[in-house]
């Protein structure tokens, strides 16, 4: 478990932060399956103010993030 995983964890807590392969499996290529990726997580925010915190808590990191 990174330590980016674990801080997203304390933002929407971990039943919001999908990491099993199944989980992520929908989320690793975009909507013309023509890039593919291996997402660490996907993170399910119940509020602004959670995606505040998300983008925050990225913000120099060099994981690359998402929306959808």
């Amino acid at each position: 478990m990174t330590d980016l995983l674990e801080r997203f964890h304390d933002i929407v807590g971990r039943e919001h932060v999908l990491t099993a392969p199944a989980d992520v499996a929908g989320f690793a290529t975009d909507w013309r399956s023509r890039y593919f990726g291996r997402p660490l997580g996907v993170l399910r925010p119940k509020s602004t103010a959670e995606v505040a915190a998300i983008v925050s808590n990225h913000r120099g990191d060099t994981s690359p993030s998402t929306a959808s």
